[in-house]
């Protein structure tokens, strides 16, 4: 494969992935697959996020979600997602992958 080839393999896949986030969710850049690691339940979601987990935050960031909450929604793969806000690091989605909740 030629290396004009890969990338624009990489950047179909890229595009892709943002194809099924909905657009309250998501303006482009907002969502992020997590690690599941830095998500825990224990009464609701608690996603606790270091600033290498998504380009929107310079530090670490906590969120709580309850299960039933707006913000939860079904996850297209067998990730964790998580979209948040460039202005206040607020929590706009938190996608789920299915059987997980």
């Amino acid at each position: 494969m030629t290396p004009l080839a890969i990338t624009l393999a990489v950047f179909a896949s890229a595009a892709t992935a943002h194809d099924w986030y909905e657009p309250v969710c998501c303006s482009g850049r907002d969502c992020v697959p997590i690690r599941a690691s830095a998500v825990v339940t224990d009464g609701g979601w608690l996603v606790r996020l270091a600033p290498a987990d998504h380009p929107m935050l310079n530090v670490g960031a906590e969120y709580f979600v309850p299960y039933e909450d707006f913000r939860v929604r079904p996850s297209q793969d067998d990730r964790f997602h998580v979209c948040i806000s460039n202005v206040e690091r607020y929590l706009l989605c938190l996608y789920v992958p299915e059987g997980k909740g």
